[in-house]
């Protein structure tokens, strides 16, 4: 049983914490606040990514004794999301689990344990037990096997570090030295009691791999800032700079700009006192298309200095002298355009923004039908 004075506590420096770190001042869910986004919306990819390798729906009776099921369940174990590694398996397991050095029987009893594991054949408990006498107690190995195969009931675990987490909200738990089944379906049933409680505070949309994230965070991230959460700001600004897709990046921005718009006036010029001066660096990875200037300086001489859209004059001229204007492709690359004369305009910075957001049929149009010579 959780302590509600202790959660309490630790609730309260989870939130200065996040508000030091995301500038937010207001905790409204775990997907939409940039810090715990960042820090430990991973997990939810390497689910995706873990089951998507692990194909276990499409095993077969045949495949036991193969060495395929293992070797389907090392590539769930053996990935990379983010440019990172797994950390969700105690990273000295992983290669002797892909080696077979960690099993103890033979590879045919491990992949019948598996499989039936996954397709649901026997008593779960049951292969918990069979599973750590052929795979030895290696609680993380044990609990992420379990994870990837339905994470609205079992969790990865890192015993010392979730120990701590229990310690701070009073619990009498202990992990460390007992990989057994019963001390497992406690720490499910203990992160499901803290899911309760974050949802009583009025996080929205609160998962268990929330809760997971929760616990975490106020027993490793907090660790390094004192009980009382202050001096985050030092590690907010000193740390690597984070590293996201370019897709990811502008989804998250366009979802965030879309809740700030619903928030009034006066919120806004609240939560405006409490963001800090400086900012985060982000790594952005973009996908770029290789573009030929003798096409981008054909559209630009046809142009002559005249937006092809709203046929205004470019707004200034560049250094050299000649009308700033921007090579916009009528069929985007990303979406299979070609790079040629007749699929290529020049416009204003304007009417280019407008293209990429709106790209109205209209205008499509339009540009298509321009008469593509000089």
């Amino acid at each position: 049983m959780i302590s509600s004075d202790k959660f309490n506590a630790q609730f309260d420096r989870f939130l200065k914490y996040i508000y030091k770190t995301s500038g937010d001042s207001n905790f409204r869910s775990f997907s939409s606040n940039e810090t715990t986004e960042e820090q430990e919306g991973y997990k939810y990819k390497i689910y995706d990514l873990a089951r998507e390798n692990l194909d276990f729906r499409n095993w077969t009776e045949d495949m036991i004794g193969s060495r395929k099921i293992h070797e389907k369940s090392v590539e769930s174990i053996r990935l990379r999301v983010e440019g990172e590694n797994n950390n969700l398996v105690d990273w000295r397991l992983v290669d002797r689990y892909a080696s077979g050095e960690l099993i103890k029987t033979d590879t045919e009893e491990l992949e019948q344990l598996l499989y039936d594991l996954y397709r649901d054949i026997r008593d779960e408990g049951e292969i918990f037990a069979e599973l750590r006498e052929v795979l030895g107690s290696n609680y993380s190995l044990l609990a992420y096997l379990y994870f990837i195969k339905d994470r609205r009931r079992f969790l990865p675990i890192s015993t010392t570090r979730f120990d701590k987490g229990f310690e701070l909200l009073g619990v009498d738990y202990k992990s460390s030295y007992q990989c057994n089944w019963g001390n497992y379906t406690q720490y499910n049933l203990l992160i499901e009691e803290v899911k309760f409680l974050l949802m009583e505070k009025g996080v929205a949309d609160v998962s268990l791999l929330d809760a997971h994230s929760f616990l975490w965070i106020i027993s490793k991230d907090l660790e390094k800032e004192g009980d009382d959460g202050e001096g985050i700001g030092i590690k907010l600004w000193n740390k690597k700079p984070s590293i996201v897709r370019e897709d990811d990046y502008r989804r998250k921005v366009e979802k965030q700009e879309k809740a700030t718009r619903k928030i009034s006036d006066s919120e806004l010029a609240e939560r405006l006192k409490d963001i800090p001066d400086k900012v985060r660096r982000k790594v952005v990875i973009a996908t770029a298309y290789e573009r030929n200037p003798l096409v981008a300086d054909y559209a630009r001489r046809r142009a002559n200095g005249i937006c092809e859209l709203c046929k205004e004059k470019a707004p200034f001229n560049k250094k050299d002298g000649t009308p700033f204007l921007e090579i916009h492709h009528i069929q985007w690359l990303s979406k299979g355009g070609e790079d040629n004369i007749s699929n290529t305009v020049a416009l204003c910075p304007n009417c280019h923004r407008k293209m990429h957001i709106l790209n109205l049929d209209e205008d499509v149009n339009y540009l298509k039908a321009l008469e593509k010579k000089i």
